[in-house]
């Protein structure tokens, strides 16, 4: 997905779909979700990202 001045968000996929974005704000994942994804599913990806962030 983008947004203004061209910035591409990163994606959430779910089931072969765009589910919504995500952002890092303060060392913390933020997400914009556009469909329901189970939660267990979103919280183990954010941590597996999560760990990759400075």
């Amino acid at each position: 997905m983008s947004r203004a001045a061209g910035w591409i968000s990163p994606v959430v996929v779910h089931r072969g779909r765009v589910a919504g974005v995500w952002e890092a704000k303060n060392g913390e994942l933020a997400f914009d979700l556009l469909e329901d994804v189970p939660a267990d599913a979103l919280a183990a990806e954010a941590r597996r990202v999560a760990a990759l962030l400075p």
